[in-house]
């Protein structure tokens, strides 16, 4: 989707937030092991990530893959920002992923 819109994407945020279910999530994150390496397909935006953290997910490691390079460009920017505005510590690593907590976010267009 390489003409995928941004604001749309961060528009329906709540409407993503409203459609979790609680029993689901209960599961995901009781079944989850610590450390956990999670895979995201169609990212988007990055904003999985700030629910993980938010869900005390704060250990492992975080790959988003999305098909717009343009989707990456604008996540690799605006995420930490917006992780640091909620008052994470962001640290920008060598291989140009990001740290937060001790969860490694990797984010990649393919």
């Amino acid at each position: 989707m390489e003409h995928a819109d941004i604001r749309y994407l961060e528009s329906k945020q709540s409407v993503d937030d409203r459609s979790r279910a609680e029993s689901v999530k209960t599961e995901l994150f009781r079944a989850l092991p610590t450390a956990a390496r999670i895979v995201e397909v169609g990212s988007g935006t990055g904003q999985t990530v700030p629910w993980l953290l938010e869900c005390r997910v704060t250990d492992g490691s975080y790959l988003g893959i999305e098909q717009s390079s343009h989707l990456v460009t604008h996540s690799r920017s605006v995420l930490p920002k917006l992780l640091r505005r909620q008052g994470y510590a962001v640290a920008t690593n060598d291989d140009g992923s990001t740290r937060v907590a001790d969860l490694t976010v990797r984010l990649h267009s393919g």
